[in-house]
């Protein structure tokens, strides 16, 4: 079998408080060589989509609270 094309998603939904909550979704599409190693290439695009999802809650989570003192 030669994958040569994959998606990878990542979502993660937070609890706001106040019966509201944010949902994430981050996806990465990749195309592959038949000469790369693809067990390590989806570990990088994992490692890749946590780092980015958990940096853009932080900033809707921070975005979130500074509205809702205003």
């Amino acid at each position: 079998m030669i994958i040569v094309e994959t998606t990878l998603s990542l979502g993660r939904t937070v609890n706001l408080g106040n019966f509201e909550s944010l949902r994430a979704d981050l996806s990465i599409k990749i195309d592959l060589n038949s000469d790369e190693d693809y067990e390590e290439i989806v570990r990088e695009v994992e490692a890749t989509l946590s780092h980015n999802l958990e940096s853009i809650l932080r900033r809707q989570i921070s975005k979130s609270r500074e509205e809702n003192f205003v």
